[in-house]
């Protein structure tokens, strides 16, 4: 398994916009600047800030560069996010370990202004675009007359029916407040040792859309002085849908179309953001060498194994960052080396194999996205394991891996497919047609045309070995249910182990029950709960036949695991008009037992009640059986 958290271990080839960051931001004439790294979500933006930080922390400080790492999202539930913002700022700075005490003497009073000014909602809550032009060196009249351009009835913060001397009054005095703060966080830096102040902004994206303006603003407004850089990883789309938000709540309401809303939004961000930094999507050779290296990581634990691939890996992006990194080249570097067990070597090779051919439709139908390659590989390696422990016969790692690249690549697909082999009984036909079309070379399709619409990417999916027509994948698309929209409780769609407990506890034989019951007892839980949920369906399904009373009870006697409680539920679901007495009656037998829980005393009381002709029934025997009234 692989961690899902930023990495500052790079196996992607991405130290090289960590590197390309840090040459702009420790360049002291093209300071004050913000950054924007901006990509999708899961596509390495938080690790490149950590791989910054970590250059920073140790290359730097003796240089006069100091980096604070800010998460952004944890600012989300105050009332206030640029006080927020600010405060945690100005805190680690007087708490940094070796910037000195008169710096942080002089901290004291800039933490106090935020504090006044959030507490009289100056120059903090109600600064927004009027402001933000004024920073940037426009007077307070050309403020005014942007706002108007863009929102006639909205002047310094109040609408039309404001008076405007007071609105004008109010602009005054929180643009003066910002302008004092600008320059004691700025008198500060200069009299300090710091040359440059690198502030990491980390999942911006995730706060809510005024949260974000909030946090933008704070940085343009308060805190982008001389000697100050920030770095601000964040999606440009969210980023910018926020602002749009923004404006338009300006203008009057989220429903509100802006006059020239793109042009507003684009010019806003460019504002802001000196240098938007967008990270490429991986391709296929580097989706390739990231599967390569996340299965060496895997495989090889141990540290000094692993370094010789991490060595191998840099070594190939100076000669050629164009192309995959060989296995060969990863297997001739760990023989080479001596320090690997032959038979992990022999083990590495064939999953590297895997990554050869997997690789380009993975790439594609996870869309180069480093963090879904990741959650894949972990799904696989899940799967594989629950195939192991469920004991399922014959299973073939390729297949569940082609199946895997259809269910990421194109959900209605695999979904598709999943109703093939439901109705086949495992097989699915359709994917004949689809396969013998995909592998021709003809532009033609064939005679019989396949069942699917054969875009390009089902087409090269069905190219991808090995081919699956004839192959009965019941056991795989069990193991991938939880990704499923459907139910798979169907007993032809459970592994074969499964579909012969499942019969044997099911059958009207009271002693294979009982033996049954107590093999189940060894079984993994999630196996035991796809048991459990097939004999309570067919309870349900069938409250008046006593075959699924007897099972439960026969699973309750030998301490199934939630055997009980899921009992409960099925009584608790079927339709009691329908219960008959003599598949009931067995249930009764559980209440001699001294742990019989509340629960299912509760639910056969509640059944005993009914008017039905089993809870008459019940009543009669619970009353001949206690010689009281119950």
């Amino acid at each position: 398994m692989w961690s899902d958290n930023e990495t500052t271990q790079d196996l992607l080839g991405f130290r090289v916009h960590a590197d390309l960051i840090y040459d702009m931001i420790t360049d002291p004439t093209l300071l004050p600047m913000t950054i924007g790294v901006f990509a999708d979500w899961g596509g390495g933006k938080s690790s490149i800030l950590r791989m910054l930080q970590e250059k920073i922390d140790t290359l730097s400080e003796d240089d006069g560069t100091f980096c604070l790492y800010v998460n952004g999202w944890l600012f989300e539930g105050y009332d206030d996010a640029k006080s927020a913002l600010i405060s945690s700022i100005l805190a680690q700075i007087k708490d940094h370990p070796t910037l000195g005490q008169w710096l942080k003497d002089k901290i004291v009073p800039l933490l106090k202004s935020v504090d006044y000014m959030r507490y009289i909602k100056m120059g903090l809550a109600n600064t927004s675009l009027g402001t933000a032009f004024a920073s940037g060196g426009l007077d307070l009249s050309s403020v005014m007359s942007v706002l108007g351009a863009f929102f006639p009835s909205f002047v310094g913060g109040k609408d039309e029916n404001t008076d405007k001397k007071e609105a004008t009054k109010e602009a005054e005095e929180a643009l003066i407040a910002i302008r004092d703060f600008r320059d004691q966080f700025s008198a500060l830096l200069a009299g300090s040792k710091i040359k440059s102040l690198v502030v990491l902004i980390d999942d911006l994206d995730r706060c809510s859309p005024e949260r974000i303006v909030q946090n933008l603003e704070a940085i343009k407004l308060f805190l982008n002085v001389d000697r100050t850089a920030f770095i601000i990883g964040a999606d440009q789309r969210l980023v910018e849908h926020a602002i749009r938000l923004h404006y338009r709540g300006l203008a009057g309401g989220a429903d509100i179309q802006v006059k020239n809303e793109s042009q507003v939004v684009k010019d806003y961000l460019e504002k802001i953001i000196h240098v938007p930094f967008s990270l490429p999507r991986l391709s296929v050779p580097e989706v390739q060498t990231y599967m390569t290296m996340l299965f060496c990581e895997h495989e090889l634990r141990d540290s000094n194994e692993f370094s010789g691939c991490r060595s191998a890996l840099s070594n190939h992006l100076d000669e050629d960052r164009h192309t995959p990194l060989p296995s060969k080249t990863i297997l001739d570097t760990l023989a080479r080396e001596g320090n690997v067990d032959p038979e992990k070597l022999a083990t590495l090779e064939k999953t590297l194999k895997f990554c050869i051919t997997a690789a380009p439709l993975v790439g594609e139908g996870l869309k180069g996205n480093p963090r879904l390659i990741k959650r894949f590989l972990n799904t696989y390696l899940i799967r594989s394991k629950m195939a192991q422990i469920a004991h399922v016969n014959d299973f073939n790692a390729a297949i569940m891996v082609k199946l895997m690249v259809l269910e990421y690549g194109d959900t209605e697909q695999h979904q598709a497919l999943y109703e093939f082999v439901r109705r086949g009984q495992g097989h699915a036909p359709e994917l004949a047609s689809l396969e013998e079309y995909a592998r021709s070379e003809s532009p033609e399709p064939p005679a019989e045309k396949p069942k699917w619409d054969p875009t390009p990417f089902l087409k090269r999916w069905a190219r991808m070995d090995p081919p699956l027509a004839g192959k009965d994948l019941r056991d795989y698309f069990w193991l991938s249910r939880d990704r499923m929209t459907g139910t798979l409780g169907e007993l032809d769609m459970l592994p074969p182990h499964l579909r012969k407990l499942i019969s044997d506890l099911t059958a009207n034989n009271t002693s294979l029950q009982d033996k049954t019951a107590l093999k189940l007892t060894a079984y993994e839980k999630a196996e035991v709960e796809v048991v459990l949920a097939e004999v309570k369906r067919r309870l349900v399904a069938e409250p008046g036949a006593p075959v699924a009373y007897k099972a439960f009870l026969a699973c309750v006697k030998a301490n199934v695991p939630g055997s009980e409680e899921v009992l409960i539920e099925a009584l608790d679901s079927a339709e009691v008009q329908k219960m008959s007495s003599e598949g009931f009656f067995p249930v009764l037998a559980l209440l001699n037992n001294s742990s019989c829980s509340k629960g299912l005393i509760s639910v056969v009381d509640k059944i005993k009640d009914t008017k039905s002709a089993v809870g008459i029934s019940v009543k009669k025997a619970l009353r001949a059986k206690d010689g009281r009234k119950r």
